[in-house]
């Protein structure tokens, strides 16, 4: 199982030589060489798409660190980071996406290629929240603890 650093993505989109989220997450793909998609992850992860144009998109940045300022709620949760970019390397949990599998996760997700773009998929893969600014991750993990299959997480 090839693991893929979190840490890494944030690096290279916040410009910090620190990166505070070095948590390795794992994705679930038995060979490196097969494309991603969010079938790769159903009911392994919740996935949390960002998207923009730039890596330098101030509403990106924010939301970045909002991520980044919650670690460990991020990590209950399942959660798999999805950064999709135009101008720069997208990556799902640090791994490098190649410009179709960029397209194609945009595609299942109805992101345009326009400004920021936020999607929380379910792990059953379905689109639960979209927004086309930030978010507070409380807001996101509040609407998380919600979900039945969330609910079931936590009574174990």
């Amino acid at each position: 199982m090839r693991l893929a650093s979190v840490g890494l993505a944030l690096v290279l989109l916040l410009g910090t030589a620190d990166p505070v989220m070095t948590e390795e997450l794992p994705l679930s793909r038995e060979d490196p060489a097969d494309p991603f998609s969010l079938g790769a992850v159903r009911w392994q992860h919740r996935v949390l798409v960002l998207s923009a144009k730039q890596q330098d998109h101030p509403a990106l940045r924010e939301q970045l660190s909002a991520v980044e300022a919650s670690r460990a709620q991020f990590d209950d949760r399942d959660l798999l980071l999805v950064v999709l970019l135009e101008d720069a390397q997208s990556t799902a949990g640090g791994r490098p996406l190649t410009s179709s599998e960029a397209e194609q996760l945009r595609a299942e997700v109805g992101i345009p290629v326009t400004s920021f773009a936020l999607r929380l998929v379910g792990k059953d893969v379905g689109v639960k929240l979209a927004r086309g600014k930030p978010m507070p991750m409380e807001e996101i993990y509040a609407l998380i603890d919600t979900m039945p299959m969330r609910q079931s997480e936590m009574e174990r």
